[in-house]
């Protein structure tokens, strides 16, 4: 797989084009359910606006774009063709557009929007995605505080405690480094463990 890029976390810019306004937001993302609940809460909290346009990538074979109602072509494509110029995945921009009374023309609004996108875009901070793998482990209630260090730790990724009717914890790791972070977790709860290999993927 070609190297690619994400963003961190979400960025927001401005841009008022003949009296018009555009609020563009860009956001890391995992899944296309993180999305949906994206453009849902925007849809609720912008919900004066005149259009709400977007477009994602996630993998580099997994992408969608969303005129919603500008006409076809000069508002959702323009976005995804500045994620994918940029060589960003697991991205989404949405352009929130206020109508000024001033109408832009197709041209005028396919710049707008890729002006827009490539804005918000310029301010965030980019990193190379990383290569990840997924584990899980069955722990004893009084292990969940001590676990809590191993966050202080750079390769684990990510870690989430899931309270069933056991309680287990999933790990999000570096690739490559499951026998070091298992090393890790024997000392810190002094007996021997076995992490459960899940999944890997690109983040």
């Amino acid at each position: 797989m070609e190297q690619g890029f994400t963003i961190d976390g979400c960025y927001e810019n401005t841009d008022i084009i003949k009296k018009s306004k555009f609020i563009a937001k860009c956001y890391n993302v995992n899944t296309k359910a993180q999305v949906d609940d994206i453009i849902k809460q925007l849809k609720q909290q912008y919900s004066d606006a005149t259009h709400i346009c977007y477009a994602y990538v996630l993998s580099g074979i997994e992408q969608k774009f969303n005129d919603d109602g500008e006409p076809q072509g000069t508002a959702g494509m323009p976005i995804l063709n500045c994620i994918i110029k940029q060589n960003l995945q697991y991205v989404l921009v949405v352009v929130i557009r206020y109508f000024g009374g001033i109408k832009l023309g197709a041209g005028g609004l396919t710049r707008t929007y890729t002006n827009s996108a490539s804005s918000v875009l310029k301010i965030a901070n980019k990193r190379p995605l990383l290569k990840v793998e997924e584990y899980s482990l069955i722990i004893e209630s009084n292990e969940v505080n001590k676990l809590e260090r191993l966050r202080q730790y750079e390769a684990v990724y990510d870690m989430k405690f899931h309270f069933e009717e056991n309680i287990s914890v999933t790990l999000l790791l570096h690739a490559s480094k499951s026998q070091e972070v298992e090393k890790i977790i024997s000392s810190i709860l002094n007996k021997n463990i076995n992490l459960t290999f899940l999944n890997q993927k690109i983040i």
